[in-house]
């Protein structure tokens, strides 16, 4: 397609916009292509996404890892419990993603929340697990019994709540975008090796460290509150009635928050494909390809009809 000095090329692909052989052949095009050819397209979106989501990984995987040791520290009572905590769960997280072999193939998008959202949702578990054993081992002095205690109740606890997020997880799967599958049933998977790392690794951990643990203690930074409590219990019924009279204003802005599906316009715009889909809209006027399907039966004359009505559209 020639409009003035300005050439551009379709390329079509075999295989589907987000194949691994489509973004291969984008990869391609872009060595060969100089500095005066610029690709766009959703195959080359996708690839860009793809490509910032590898790199960034180990980016924010370290940086939920940074931020919770700073928690943990903070409400732990030693230096050494936060790295124990952070093993336990980075072998659940190594676990789970090896067992992901069994699917054959997990999307990108995937593989790069799942570490921290493994991290998220099953971390509490281990704190739950640290103070039960604290508290058994204040009644009794065998620590084998205060962590076989700790364990059953932690176990007890953890279990009914680790059903409801696996739940909520496998609820993606009803999902027809094939991704809420890949992402719920990884997810599930997840928290099931969350609960089993805190009842089999994260005791054995403890109860091997335990005397470094004593030995590194610290001051609890962040203690629990203790006028707080007795202040919501007073003022209840006045807490209740403001949290009503805030329904109103969320749930209208809840109804007026915008939704954007254009994904090229939040990437940044240093991006290839951004850079390819900038070019196409100032040299043709375009910036998106629209494909009409139409039944191989239909008649010759109803299609010039609506190639017609096409024609008459705006754009």
């Amino acid at each position: 397609f020639i409009n003035g000095d300005a050439t551009m090329m379709l390329v079509l692909f075999d295989n589907t916009t987000s194949s691994d052989t489509s973004m291969e052949a984008i990869t391609e095009l872009r060595k060969i292509a100089n500095e005066q050819c610029f690709l766009s397209g959703m195959t080359g979106v996708v690839t860009d996404i793809k490509n910032i989501a590898m790199q960034e990984l180990p980016i924010y995987v370290v940086i939920a890892a940074v931020l919770s040791l700073i928690v943990l520290e903070l409400t732990s009572g030693s230096f050494v419990v936060p790295f124990l905590f952070l093993l336990s769960i980075g072998l659940a997280i190594l676990y789970n993603l090896g067992s992901n072999i069994i699917l054959g193939e997990t999307s990108y998008i995937t593989q790069a929340l799942t570490a921290v959202l493994q991290l998220g949702v099953t971390m509490d578990y281990s704190i739950f697990l640290l103070h039960r054993y604290q508290e058994e081992k204040k009644k009794t002095d065998d620590r084998d019994e205060a962590m076989s205690n700790a364990i059953q109740a932690t176990f007890t606890s953890i279990t009914s709540s680790s059903i409801t997020t696996i739940a909520g997880f496998l609820a993606l799967c009803a999902m027809q975008l094939t991704l809420g599958k890949d992402i719920g049933i990884v997810m599930a998977k997840g928290v099931i090796f969350g609960v089993l790392s805190t009842i089999i690794i994260l005791p054995s951990l403890l109860m091997r460290f335990d005397k470094y643990i004593e030995k590194w203690k610290h001051p609890i930074i962040l203690k629990e509150p203790k006028m707080l409590p007795g202040f919501l219990t007073k003022h209840y019924k006045s807490i209740l009635v403001i949290f009503l009279v805030l329904f109103i204003p969320m749930g209208y802005a809840q109804n007026h928050t915008s939704v954007y599906y254009d994904l090229s316009a939040n990437m940044p715009q240093d991006f290839a494909s951004i850079i390819g889909t900038n070019k196409l809209k100032d040299q043709f006027h375009m910036t998106t390809t629209h494909f009409l399907l139409v039944d191989e039966n239909l008649e010759s004359y109803k299609i010039k009809d609506i190639c017609d009505q096409v024609e008459q559209l705006d754009g």
